[in-house]
């Protein structure tokens, strides 16, 4: 699917979910999905995450040669009930979490390389 994105021009792609995998399986996978990912300077890979938990997970993607996500996504959501439901916080605490999550991106140097 992603390199069929690739191939229809997409330059930046979401190509992972860093969530619990115990929550949602299916993404379970997600280092392993962002490993097998071209190596290609042209494109941005996106990682999608919900807590610091995530990102955590996805900047260490790019430990050592490895290339790993460019840019991480966040969540926010807009009620407190789709927010309890989603990710099992308000909207307040989501906003602290999104507010945690950008300072540790910037710590962490999660600019493009």
């Amino acid at each position: 699917m992603i390199a069929g994105l690739i191939d229809m021009g997409a330059r930046r792609i979401e190509v992972a979910s860093f969530v619990h995998p115990g929550k949602v399986p299916q993404m379970a996978d997600a280092e392993a999905v962002v490993s097998g990912l071209p190596d290609r300077r042209d494109l941005s890979y996106i990682g999608l995450c919900l807590n610091q938990r995530g990102v955590v997970r996805a900047l260490a993607t790019r430990d050592g040669n490895k290339r790993g996500v460019d840019e991480i996504g966040c969540v926010m959501v807009a009620s407190d009930g789709f927010g309890q439901r989603n990710q099992g916080q308000t909207a307040d605490e989501a906003l602290a979490e999104t507010a945690n999550m950008v300072r540790l991106c910037h710590q962490e140097g999660s600019s493009r390389r």
